[in-house]
């Protein structure tokens, strides 16, 4: 074992490759879901009264990261 050895990274766990793969499959959902999120909160906005509320879109990201992490549950 050389100097060089202790700073090279270990092999990839099984455990952190899975947890890589959820971090993909997280963002997949979210980039196809987002659209929808965005037009629920577009009809909510015409169905709600007119309060402050932060932009669309921030309203959009916070429904679908309320939302998305269900589906990894279990």
């Amino acid at each position: 074992m050389t100097a060089l050895d202790l700073f090279r990274e270990p092999a990839q766990s099984s455990r952190r490759r899975g947890s890589l793969r959820h971090s993909r499959e997280y963002k997949v959902i979210y980039v196809t879901t987002f659209p929808l999120f965005l037009v629920a909160a577009a009809m909510g906005r015409l169905s709600a009264s007119a309060t402050k509320r932060p932009s669309l879109l921030n309203e959009a990201r916070e429904l679908a990261s309320a939302t998305i992490p269900m589906a990894f549950m279990g």
